[in-house]
C-alpha cells in the first residue's frame, strides 16, 4: 500500500482573487500544486486581511504598500504573494505527488484447472 499526500500539507497556489467585505480582507481561491482536477474540482477559498498582507508587502517588498497595491492589485505578482502567506500561515511545505502509474497487464486473464479465481500476469517494479 502507497500512502499519498495529505492535502492539508501540500502548497496552495492562488488562482483568482476577489475583495471580500467592506474591503477589509481579499478572498484567494485557490487548487493544490500538482493536484490533478479529477480529485479536487472546487477551489479552496482562503480570507486573507489587508493587515497581514500589508505587513507581509512592508517586511518582504517595499515600504510603500499602497502604491505597491494599486500597481499589482489585478497581477499574478498578488496572487503569488498571497499564496505565500496562506502557505507560511497553515505551515505547508509539501508538494503533492501523485501516486505511482497503476501496473500494466502484461498477459490476457486467465484461469487455471481447479481454481475459479481470473489470474493475469502483472510487471514486476
Amino acid at each position: 500500500m502507497q500512502l499519498q499526500n495529505n492535502y492539508h500539507d501540500c502548497k496552495l497556489e492562488v488562482i483568482a482573487v476577489i475583495p471580500g467585505s467592506l474591503s477589509s480582507f481579499l478572498y484567494a481561491y485557490c487548487k493544490t500544486v500538482n493536484c490533478p482536477e479529477q480529485l479536487e474540482k472546487a477551489y479552496i477559498r482562503k480570507a486573507v486581511s489587508f493587515a497581514k498582507l500589508s505587513r507581509f508587502v512592508r517586511l518582504n517588498i517595499t515600504n510603500d504598500f499602497d502604491g505597491w497595491y494599486r500597481m499589482n492589485e489585478d497581477s499574478q505578482n498578488l496572487c503569488d504573494v498571497l499564496a505565500n502567506i496562506i502557505n507560511n500561515e497553515d505551515n505547508r511545505t509539501e508538494i503533492y505527488r501523485q501516486p505511482a502509474p497503476a501496473k500494466k497487464l502484461v498477459s490476457t486473464p486467465f484461469y487455471i484447472s481447479g481454481c475459479n479465481l481470473e489470474l493475469v500476469l502483472v510487471q514486476r517494479s
